[in-house]
């Protein structure tokens, strides 16, 4: 800070002469009064910075800063210490969540006020009327690029301890779930051979009745279940080829084919074309798009329409292929957004939890991203970025 400092006074060229003119200056308490009623009328005035002292208490300790901030801003000195202290506000502007662009214009209603106090105690004509106002917005501008690099560096400072407290929080939840999922993988290893007798004993059963129909659907319904939970604790392995995205959508179209019937859901598929190609496996990603589509069928009044697009951008890391997947459904609970990829949580009574999280999973291990949107009673769209198997140029 000190080489700053030294920096920033001699580019404004304020000097100690300038320090003895604002020392001359000395508010009284009424002046002092009027100069925060004024400044924080117009603070009151802007929703935006409203809300951080909307607490009388949180006011009453903010008027106090400024009057002292404001006593010692002429009568110094302006040292080190001095200018430490300047720091210190720019840090706890961040804390409290003031933007930077208001403490500009903060700074700008109290540069207006402060010329007015000026002009009331330096007699008119006087000669030191006008270096007095020089010295002290050389100080102001100092104070603002001090204030101004000290927001900078503590909001990047505490951008950085959020995003190494967010991976150390998905570290640990990812341990967590790790273990969870290998208990849980154990167990259904040790039922599925049972279920399996099971099934074949019910296969074998003589009869077609109700009874006989549930019970084989139980199984069933129990067996998907083992089989996801298996799916989603062991490790992802892909056969990577180029894949045309209009034949693997028509692929899980296909496997959805009962479903579609049923429902009575159009599936819009008009903005797809083979130009578009990824490197996939293609097994694999078709998961991923019965699982989704799934989702938005179930979710879509019969009657109602799905559009799935695809079209090719550029990215950091090269071109992709964002598959759109939009539904007129109920939407999603604001509530329900943050919990979408945790393994197990599911609103659907018969779901496993595991269809979402085993879609991410997947996603990633095609060096992919995938993004949910949802508004309730409107519709959810969900955006997959998948690596293109083309060049920029669109060669094979």
């Amino acid at each position: 800070m000190t080489c700053l400092l030294d920096e920033l006074k001699a580019y404004t060229g304020f000097e100690e002469s300038d320090s003895a003119l604002l020392a001359r200056i000395t508010l009284s308490e009424a002046q002092l009064m009027k100069l925060l009623d004024r400044f924080y009328h117009q603070v009151m005035a802007t929703p935006q910075t409203r809300r951080l002292v909307s607490n009388p208490e949180t006011l009453a300790r903010l008027r106090q800063t400024l009057h002292a901030w404001v006593v010692l801003l002429f009568s110094g000195p302006h040292d080190q210490t001095y200018f430490d202290k300047r720091q210190r506000i720019g840090q706890r502007h961040v804390e409290i969540g003031l933007e930077h662009h208001h403490v500009s214009a903060a700074m700008a209603v109290l540069r207006e006020e402060l010329v007015v106090c000026v002009h009331a105690l330096v007699p008119v004509g006087s000669s030191r009327t006008q270096p007095t106002l020089r010295a002290m917005h050389k100080l102001l501008d100092i104070e603002l690029a001090i204030m101004m690099e000290t927001y900078q560096e503590e909001r990047l400072r505490l951008e950085m301890l959020r995003e190494m407290q967010e991976h150390r929080r998905q570290s640990e939840e990812k341990r967590r779930l790790a273990t969870i999922g290998q208990m849980v993988a154990g167990i259904a290893h040790e039922i599925r051979t049972p279920m399996q007798v099971l099934t074949t004993s019910f296969e074998a059963l003589p009869g077609n009745t109700a009874a006989l129909d549930r019970g084989r659907l139980a199984l069933r319904q129990m067996q998907d279940f083992i089989q996801e939970i298996l799916d989603y604790a062991k490790e992802v392995q892909l056969d990577l080829a180029p894949v045309d995205t209009r034949t693997l959508v028509a692929s899980a179209l296909s496997d959805l084919t009962e479903l579609i019937t049923r429902t009575d859901v159009t599936i819009c598929t008009s903005k797809l074309s083979a130009r578009e190609r990824i490197l996939a496996d293609p097994f694999r990603l078709k998961q991923v798009f019965v699982n989704l589509l799934r989702n938005g069928i179930e979710a879509t009044q019969p009657g109602g329409r799905i559009w799935v697009e695809a079209r090719e951008a550029m990215g950091r890391s090269g071109p992709f292929v964002a598959f759109v997947i939009r539904d007129e459904g109920r939407g999603i609970p604001s509530a329900d957004m943050e919990k979408l990829f945790v393994p197990f949580f599911t609103t659907k009574p018969r779901g496993t939890g595991l269809g979402l999280p085993i879609v991410q999973r997947l996603v990633h291990a095609h060096g992919g991203q995938i993004e949910v949107s949802s508004e309730p009673e409107q519709g959810t769209q969900v955006v997959v970025r998948i690596p293109a198997a083309v060049s920029a140029k669109g060669t094979a």
